[in-house]
């Protein structure tokens, strides 16, 4: 029996990018590698479904915060070594899930900035004082695991959750777990109509709003 996805999240690699907001060829490079360059983090799932390589809802969030360093201009050479170190002291394959990244992440980046080389993350991080400050913007929309310290699910826009263990990890309105794709899609069937579309679904109008407002700013993403 293969095994059971259902609680990890289940992504494609053009589904995956357009949570992200990253071009999906830039998405495969980190995860897979290219010739001659090993993956900046290898994946949990990747490996071939009917023809078609799979993300683990870890595996975006490990590429959200890659994402978020990469807008610093850390390198990918010193992300791949900065990966690996921290999954050994972490004792995780997802380093960059991790909530120790909220907590002690300045020090662990110092450290491996000084064993590295990595004169622009130290550039950044004594420009910012402290690490955190470079990072919260994106850290802070990561609901953690008390148990594991692994993200639990992305609060990724204002009213909408990425939850893997709801709606098989598709985007939700964080209070009904209604996919924003449904109330989007009939808010534009309806004359974009929220408070009938609210009626319909037995939700408030402006969660009607808050899902409308996420997928406009997906397709914004992809059209830029």
């Amino acid at each position: 029996m293969g095994m059971s996805y259902i609680g990890h999240g289940v992504y494609s690699f053009p589904e995956a990018a357009r949570l992200l907001k990253l071009p999906v060829a830039t998405l495969r490079t980190w995860l897979l590698g290219v010739p001659g360059r090993e993956p900046v983090t290898p994946g949990d799932y990747l490996q071939t479904r009917h023809d078609q390589k799979i993300l683990s809802f870890l595996d975006v969030m490990d590429t959200f915060i890659i994402k978020g360093l990469r807008e610093y201009k850390v390198s990918l050479q010193y992300l791949r070594k900065v990966r690996d170190a921290l999954a050994h002291d972490l004792s995780t394959e997802h380093p960059f899930s991790s909530r120790r990244l909220l907590t002690d992440g300045r020090q662990v980046f110092i450290h491996f900035a000084d064993e590295f080389g990595g004169e622009k993350l130290k550039e950044v991080l004594t420009r910012q004082h402290a690490f955190p400050s470079v990072l919260v913007p994106y850290l802070k929309q990561i609901a953690h695991d008390e148990r594991t310290d692994l993200a639990r699910c992305w609060n990724i826009s204002r009213g909408v959750v990425i939850d893997p263990t709801r709606a098989f990890g598709k985007p939700i309105v964080a209070s009904t777990g209604i996919p924003t794709g449904i109330l989007a899609a009939a808010f534009e069937a309806n004359d974009e109509d929220a408070e009938l579309v609210a009626d319909w679904y037995g939700v408030d109008v402006q969660e009607v709003r808050h899902a409308v407002a996420f997928e406009e700013s997906l397709k914004e993403a992809t059209a830029a």
